[in-house]
């Protein structure tokens, strides 16, 4: 038997290379057990190579990406962070981060992120797109309108960055510029459901009905099973007096979705067109049962209690109205219960 002395020292204590190398082993089986959809064994393999060495970038950057995928979003980021420690310069590091951040709900901590990628790599659409959304979702709508349009400025082609810039636009209450970006997005992209969608909207609040229900129509092509475009569709066939049309794709709408607060508004006013008031009247009471913040449900309620002569059911929706300040369509219900009344 041998001594102990005579054993070299290294037989004894493994040198820092066979580490690095098992350390490396044990990465490249981890991808392999990732990549076949086995996670929770993908992420053991991962820590045990980081146990190996401890300053292993790729490793905790794919441990990151797997405790995504298995929603750990706070293992995630812890595991983010301390890469971001290893390797401070590292854009893709912070968006990782800041996505790890969204799903937390740490929306200013992602933003600062976003903006410290932007000082790594300034000319980043995509980061600029994530920080016009995450911006929007936080009532920064200056900013989010900024960093959509520098997104644009680099990425002109790209249909989704100019639907969400037609958005904020239409957020901005500039309508002709969204319209011309929803556009822009369906040269694009000819079968962008939302981008169809939003051009319909635009169209309807410029009161361009026909224009509108061709949009609505080509979303409804697009995504039938999608409840909005229906409700669209319906309010423009208003704006063309087809009431009928109108009530039928209203009641398509829910069908779909029998909580659209929307839907039953756009039924009240085809009914009202078709003078089937009583039924209107149900209808708008839907409509405020489902969204108690929905001015044109009280509007459109107050019309046809009004245009039913029961004057003072009419002016219980007035005195709503007024007292939330909405004063347009005060104004508008006031002179109808006036007309009535003379």
């Amino acid at each position: 038997m041998a001594k102990r002395s005579e054993h070299p020292r290294g037989a004894q204590r493994p040198s820092a290379a066979p580490r690095q190398d098992n350390a490396e082993a044990l990465y490249q089986r981890a991808i392999g057990q990732l990549e076949a959809g086995k996670l929770d064994d993908g992420v053991q393999l991962l820590k045990k190579a980081i146990s190996l060495r401890p300053d292993f970038v790729d490793a905790y950057g794919s441990l990151a990406v797997a405790y995504m995928h298995l929603d750990k979003w706070e293992d995630a980021a812890a595991t983010l962070e301390y890469l971001l420690r290893l390797d401070p310069k590292d854009p893709v590091t912070h968006n990782l981060l800041s996505s790890a951040y969204v799903e937390m709900e740490r929306l200013d901590d992602a933003i600062a992120l976003l903006n410290q990628s932007l000082t790594l790599a300034p000319d980043d659409p995509e980061v600029y797109l994530e920080l016009a959304g995450l911006y929007a979702e936080t009532d920064q709508w200056e900013a989010a309108l900024a960093s959509a349009q520098k997104a644009i400025s680099l990425l002109p082609d790209d249909p989704d960055a100019q639907w969400l810039l037609a958005g904020l636009l239409y957020h901005d209450e500039q309508v002709d510029a969204a319209i011309r970006a929803c556009k822009r997005a369906l040269e694009l992209q000819p079968e962008h459901a939302e981008a169809a969608l939003l051009l319909a909207t635009a169209l309807l609040d410029q009161g361009r009905f026909k224009e509108s229900l061709d949009a609505g129509r080509r979303a409804i092509k697009i995504n039938a099973d999608d409840p909005r475009p229906h409700e669209i569709a319906g309010a423009a066939l208003v704006g063309l007096e087809k009431f009928e049309e109108a009530r039928k794709a209203a009641q398509t709408a829910l069908a779909m979705d029998p909580n659209s607060g929307d839907a039953y508004g756009v039924l009240g006013q085809a009914l009202m067109g078709e003078m089937q008031l009583d039924k209107a009247a149900e209808a708008f009471q839907h409509a405020v049962d489902i969204d108690p913040d929905n001015a044109m449900a009280y509007f459109g309620l107050g019309l046809t209690y009004a245009a039913a002569d029961k004057v003072s059911e009419a002016r219980k929706q007035l005195a709503i109205l007024r007292e939330r300040e909405e004063d347009e369509l005060a104004d508008q219900l006031q002179a109808a219960i006036k007309m009535v009344e003379e």
